[in-house]
């Protein structure tokens, strides 16, 4: 049975498992007493309080340190894939948030979150706002395609707010080469967020990243467009340059960022993937997702060697 400890209610794996398949009915599991730490969205999440290895819900104003994702119901080995593509994004340098990967009745990932910060004894919530508050967008409005920011908007956002804007911009392009990289069609403004520390507001890390061209029912292309083409076959080096140049980034700088990653990745992948898979155990998806780089890696190499010819 679950044990209430002052506000926090502690969780078994079984009741978990329970609470991911309430979800799917009641997103924000208004029938639980007190616990307000459902995150609703594309894929529902729980807010908790994660210590000594045990997972417990934060009830009323008490606050939560890690949020629990399930998997997403139709999208095959979908925790394995954000878990290893997360895994990927630091190992070429991306700041992200790794989750954990737990098996239990249900799978899940464990990540801590990144505005939370621990004062002594007492845990405090850092402000932050992802690029569509900032720019007053609706949350419907997170993909280019559906009136959200573009890329160089992103850019711009960044010059504006960002206490320290040049790293913050590099780790935006480095991220959106990433993203095309490794076939992430989700990765739009919404997935990005400035945070407020005590030195300012910065790029807080990358979340959610996976590899969603992997699937056949889901959209093949990009949620930011360079200039106006979003079909990954489609993006040339001139249209890295359009963005550039759109952006007020040297594009001879974002295309030796392009081929440095590209190079650096599908160097790395083998690697990461064994090592992830001798940690957490074999997932069919991480090979597929592997040679979906190579393929567009290689892409970025024969279109540099075509344009330097």
């Amino acid at each position: 049975d679950a044990l209430n400890v002052g506000a926090l209610r502690e969780v078994s794996d079984e009741e978990l498992r329970n609470l991911f398949a309430a979800m799917l009915i009641d997103p924000l599991l208004t029938r639980v007493e007190d616990y307000r730490g459902s995150i609703p969205g594309e894929q529902p999440k729980l807010s908790v309080r994660f210590a000594d290895h045990r997972i417990s819900l934060p009830l009323g104003d008490t606050l939560s340190t890690h949020i629990v994702k399930p998997a997403y119901g139709d999208r095959r080995e979908s925790l394995e894939n954000e878990a290893f593509c997360t895994a990927l994004g630091g190992a070429i340098g991306l700041p992200v948030i790794e989750p954990k990967f737990v098996r239990g009745p249900s799978n899940y990932l464990l990540l801590k979150r990144f505005d939370r910060r621990w004062n002594g004894e007492r845990l405090q919530c850092l402000h932050v706002e992802d690029f569509c508050q900032i720019a007053l967008l609706q949350p419907e409005n997170a993909f280019q395609r559906e009136g959200g920011l573009s890329a160089s908007e992103c850019v711009a956002l960044l010059r504006s707010y960002s206490v320290q804007p040049g790293v913050d911009i590099k780790h935006f392009i480095s991220w959106m080469i990433f993203n095309f990289l490794i076939g992430n069609g989700h990765a739009n403004a919404k997935q990005l967020a400035l945070i407020h520390s005590p030195d300012g507001p910065k790029l807080a890390p990358f979340y959610g990243i996976s590899c969603t061209h992997i699937y056949p029912n889901m959209n093949p292309k990009m949620a930011l467009h360079l200039g106006n083409e979003a079909r990954p076959d489609w993006m040339i080096p001139a249209r890295w340059r359009e963005f550039a140049v759109s952006a007020g980034v040297r594009p001879k700088y974002v295309l030796e960022l392009l081929e440095t990653l590209s190079a650096e990745l599908i160097s790395l992948a083998p690697r990461v993937e064994s090592h992830w898979q001798q940690a957490n155990g074999y997932a069919e998806i991480t090979g597929l997702i592997r040679k979906l780089i190579e393929r567009r890696a290689r892409q970025v190499a024969v279109s540099l060697q075509v344009e330097a010819a």
